[in-house]
């Protein structure tokens, strides 16, 4: 009697959705949001919660949001030395302050214009596209006030793709996580020149290198690699070990599927020779194949 046994044949090239080498925590595996909290947890923008949950459906607040657009921003070691004074009559001493300080300084918040920044209040999802804007520099391109001419840029910008967040209402930790994702990998708004000559353009257009939060603030490596060796084919390897197209060793996490991506290009983002996450360029494709005492067949 013949058998079928499924296996995996041809790698093709297509578009793949993320995988990543990292724990994903249990109340956000199998959601909208698993791609989004399980990478910004990978590169160190957000955390988890120590019971294994995020917690996606609670709010979050706007001194919580200053501080992870300045993580993404990689200015948390400077936001530290901001802490003592601030121009927010409600911020002095709070735990908070040298984010919402820097996060001033750099021109991503204004208070609530009576010198208050309400930093215990929940950010809204208006609130959070407006700061993330200005954070990905494009203030410059802002028309219409606010916050019409915020989330029209954020659109035009595809920052609020696939976030389903509701102008007037509490942004969730969940929203957040999808809003901030999408912005790491948006080229950054850079201003060319200085005073009456300065002009702003979107980096990678107009002869300019991209720039985004991820490679250029969060010290990632982003690329496309094929996986050349894992441990099964090179004896070598430590049991956590690949090696990439480029000829080097680097480690992955817990939960890399090794067999997966053996010989298959992957666009991988690495971070200190760790690959802290990764999605497949190539489709998988399963193919089945018949046999019949010693007689291979392949189907088609």
């Amino acid at each position: 009697m013949k058998k079928v046994l499924s296996l995996v044949l041809v790698l093709t090239l297509v578009l793949g959705s993320f995988s990543f080498a990292f724990a994903v925590p249990n109340d956000v595996e199998g959601t909208d949001y698993e791609s989004a909290v399980t990478r910004l947890m990978a590169v160190g923008v957000i955390d988890g919660y120590d019971d294994g949950t995020f917690k996606p459906e609670k709010t979050i607040t706007r001194a919580e949001f200053a501080k992870l657009i300045i993580v993404s921003l990689g200015l948390e070691d400077a936001a530290k030395y901001g802490a003592s004074n601030s121009n927010f009559t409600d911020v002095v001493g709070h735990w908070a302050a040298g984010y919402i300080n820097m996060a001033a300084a750099e021109g991503i918040v204004n208070g609530m214009g009576d010198g208050t920044f309400s930093p215990d209040a929940t950010v809204t999802f208006e609130q959070a596209v407006t700061m993330t804007v200005r954070a990905l520099g494009y203030e410059p391109a802002i028309t219409g006030g606010y916050p019409a001419g915020y989330l029209s840029q954020a659109n035009k910008i595809d920052l609020t793709d696939d976030v389903d967040g509701t102008v007037g209402a509490p942004a969730s930790r969940g929203i957040v996580a999808m809003l901030v994702d999408n912005a790491i990998d948006i080229p950054l708004m850079i201003q060319q020149g200085y005073g009456d000559e300065a002009t702003y353009v979107i980096s990678g257009e107009d002869d300019t290198d991209e720039q985004t939060l991820l490679v250029d603030r969060l010290d990632a490596d982003k690329d496309d690699y094929t996986v050349t060796d894992i441990p099964r084919t090179e004896d070598d390897l430590e049991d956590n070990e690949v090696v990439l197209s480029d000829g080097d060793t680097y480690e992955v996490l817990d939960g890399f599927n090794f067999e997966g991506v053996y010989g298959a290009e992957i666009e991988a983002i690495i971070i200190d020779d760790v690959i802290v996450s990764y999605s497949l360029n190539d489709d998988v494709y399963f193919d089945a194949i018949e046999y019949d005492d010693a007689e291979l067949t392949l189907i088609e």
